[in-house]
């Protein structure tokens, strides 16, 4: 009870930090009393339970797996550092290549895979795309893809031609206490208001804004990676090693959930059923080998 009131109190304390426009009602927060530190979500069938999360780091040509982590968290965020570098110190070796799914690829995932000279293969997160609004009109709102970044500008320009200029910048938190930056550009309300395209463009009585994160380039370039022929070719081997394991844990090993409380419980867990797919596979290979 102890441990759960602490973490309470910690959620209720990020949540009272957000902007106002970001922040739950504090009655609506809640901790499960038997598993405090992992947080509540719904899982794959619809059900409100704690979660955690596993990655697996599976060489594509074998389909042994040379790594595995198991962390208290919904989601992939914040994970992949914390992956490449386990492995390299597994292996003795420098990374040249990994291939993940989106949940892997945002513009800190870039930046840490940059810094290690990792070259990551994965689409890029849905968080670094533009949101659908309505406009006055009650048509799709004109995207954010149909205005024009001009970098050494630090400044946007509509279809119109009107320039939007740097207004300021708001700081967004994300996992593990990392943040970036979201920069906010606006046309000014004079063009809006005499724009022939405004019923198009507006969602509100206020001039048009555009946000930009900070390192949004190399999304942009991640994009346009991995769109190329090679690069698909390429990420077709992840749905042949990674998935495989995670689909062999939970349809040949019965491991759908956890059977224990709390993250070293996961995480041994986690470690059995790694150890035991490693074993196998291996086995595997080393009959193919004996009678191929």
């Amino acid at each position: 009870m102890t441990t759960a009131a602490e973490v309470l109190a910690e959620r209720i304390c990020q949540n009272a930090a957000k902007r106002s426009g970001k922040r739950k009602d504090p009655e609506k927060i809640q901790v499960s009393l038997t598993d405090p530190i992992a947080p509540l979500r719904r899982d794959k069938f619809k059900v409100y339970r704690p979660l955690y999360s596993i990655q697996y780091l599976v060489d594509p040509v074998s389909h042994l797996i040379v790594s595995y982590g198991c962390e208290a968290s919904p989601a992939e965020s914040g994970t992949l550092a914390p992956m490449i570098d386990k492995t390299q110190k597994i292996t003795g070796v420098r990374l040249k290549t990994v291939l993940a799914d989106g949940g892997y690829c945002s513009i800190l995932d870039l930046h840490d895979a940059q810094e290690r000279n990792v070259e990551l293969i994965a689409p890029p997160s849905a968080s670094g795309t533009s949101r659908r609004s309505k406009s006055l009109s009650g048509e799709d709102q004109i995207p954010r893809e149909e205005f024009t970044f001009d970098a050494p500008a630090n400044s946007y320009t509509c279809p119109a031609g009107k320039r939007l200029a740097y207004k300021d910048r708001e700081k967004m938190v994300r996992q593990g206490g990392r943040h970036l930056y979201h920069f906010r550009y606006q046309c000014d309300a004079s063009h809006c208001q005499t724009c022939p395209m405004r019923s198009r463009c507006l969602g509100g009585n206020g001039p048009r804004m555009i946000k930009r994160m900070k390192g949004e380039e190399l999304l942009e370039v991640q994009r346009l990676k991995i769109s190329q022929d090679d690069a698909k070719e390429l990420y077709r081997l992840r749905g042949q090693s990674v998935e495989r394991s995670f689909g062999d844990g939970k349809g040949n090993r019965g491991v759908d959930r956890f059977h224990g409380r709390g993250l070293a419980r996961a995480r041994t867990e986690t470690g059995l059923l790694t150890l035991a797919q490693y074993l196998l596979r291996r086995d595997n290979l080393q009959q193919n080998a004996a009678n191929p």
